[in-house]
């Protein structure tokens, strides 16, 4: 009588064990299905998937062995609180050291060792300001800083940010310049009257040409969202006088994120939320959230790189080849140009004058300080350094009297400029503004 129920016990047990030594077996391929292929890409995220499918594997073996169920139930499940338990341990004890040691710092608190801050007691309150803005929906353009009042950063009800410009002059002999551009044109890193627009309306207007700037930059945007920016001002009745663009940046980095140029930043991310996969969006967004928290997910990570002796990246361009590099770099700067020729024909259309700036990067320069070199962990992505040098080499055959190189504009440079890879501070915007206003006050004259 008891030993009929025990053998159906033992058939569910080696059904189950047979499952689960499955599921760790093909693990990889369940994951790559229900999440990003982001997810799984970095040497320390394929470790980390290692480990759950040795834990699986082994957790089916034990249960194809079971021999009295109820004996071996508990102990399999105090053994497996056991584990939650010490993981949990290690994740506070690492939570606990950083309090005391401080090892993981945020982006501000990086920006802020940066030696262009040393002895400016406004640079800590530049970046409590810079940490509380908030983005909001933008009808096709999809996102843009809200409202913000504060000391050193303004933004207007529209999410301009504030330019200096003069004041108390006759406005029909002021000509009007936009200028488009991502964050590094925003003027991250830098106060209201020191970004790059503020820099060029304080030279324009020094050299005797009456202007107005209105800085149009945001972070993340690539040069197609600021051409629809310019279609929505110019639909709206505005009537600029010069539009002027400084990218490159975004532009590469969004097409080596996602493979293909002319993709928006979270492209995926709003993809999903379109088309019904809305669970499979808060799952990625919550493993995300977790991996950004976790001081354990760093351990393993720093273990990772000293073994691995190279630092992973998540992009989808840090798994392509040369060839695919070079393929893609073509891609970015054909796609740039198509782009400029619906530019060439709104600038016909509406009678403006344009000017199409590459930024410069760090990625291009010969001469670059320690401090720089320690600014960003990205210097380390040869993938992106290559694609990067590639594209600067396209540009260079294709640049016009519209499509202007920057990449030199620095190269004199006696102080460390970049607070990371392309992101500068006011003295590298006041520098970078030297060349731009060369170009538009010959433009202009």
């Amino acid at each position: 009588m008891t030993k009929k129920p025990l053998s159906k016990y033992f058939s569910i047990y080696r059904i189950l064990g047979i499952f689960v030594i499955f599921l760790g077996v093909f693990l990889p391929m369940v994951i790559k299905f229900v999440f990003d292929l982001n997810q799984i890409s970095s040497s320390t995220n394929r470790v980390i998937l290692l480990i759950f499918q040795l834990i699986l594997i082994l957790l089916g073996i034990l249960l194809l062995f079971i021999r009295d169920p109820k004996k071996s139930i508990k102990k399999l499940i105090f053994r497996t609180i056991l584990g939650i338990l010490l993981l949990l341990f290690l994740e506070s004890g690492l939570q606990v050291a950083n309090l005391i040691f401080n090892f993981r710092i945020s982006e501000s608190e990086r920006y802020l060792k940066h030696p262009a801050f040393d002895g400016h007691e406004w640079a800590e309150s530049l970046f409590k300001e810079f940490d509380s803005l908030k983005i909001v929906f933008s009808p096709y353009t999809i996102w843009r800083r809200s409202e913000f009042t504060g000391e050193h950063i303004n933004i207007d009800n529209l999410g301009i940010r504030k330019t200096w410009n003069p004041s108390n002059r006759d406005k029909e002999e002021v000509k009007k310049i936009y200028i488009f551009g991502g964050s590094a044109l925003w003027g991250t890193g830098a106060r209201d009257d020191f970004t790059i627009p503020s820099f060029l309306s304080k030279r324009l207007n020094n050299q005797g040409i009456p202007c107005d700037i209105t800085n149009y930059g945001e972070s993340g945007y690539i040069f197609t969202q600021e051409i629809v920016k310019l279609v929505l001002l110019l639909n709206e009745g505005y009537r600029p006088d010069v539009v002027l663009f400084y990218d490159g940046f975004n532009d590469v980095y969004s097409a080596y994120s996602y493979g293909k140029p002319d993709t928006i930043h979270d492209l995926e991310d709003i993809t999903r939320r379109f088309s019904g996969r809305k669970l499979k969006l808060n799952i990625n967004k919550m493993i995300t959230k977790a991996k950004e928290g976790s001081f354990l997910y760093d351990a393993i990570d720093k273990i990772v790189y000293a073994i691995s002796k190279e630092k992973q990246f998540k992009e989808r361009g840090a798994r392509y080849s040369d060839e695919r590099l070079s393929e893609l770099a073509e891609d970015i700067v054909q796609n740039y140009l198509q782009t400029m020729m619906t530019l060439e024909k709104l600038s016909e259309t509406y009678g403006f004058t344009y000017l199409c700036f590459w930024q410069p990067v760090l990625y291009l320069e010969e001469k670059v300080f320690e401090a720089e070199k320690q600014a960003d962990p990205r210097i380390q992505d040869t993938a992106f350094s290559k694609l990067y040098k590639e594209v600067d080499r396209i540009i260079t055959r294709e640049a016009n009297t519209n499509l202007i190189q920057l990449k030199t504009a620095l190269s004199e440079r006696t102080f460390p400029c970049y607070l990371d890879l392309c992101h500068l501070c006011e003295a590298g915007n006041d520098l970078i503004v030297q060349m731009i206003s060369l170009s538009v006050s010959t433009m202009m004259e």
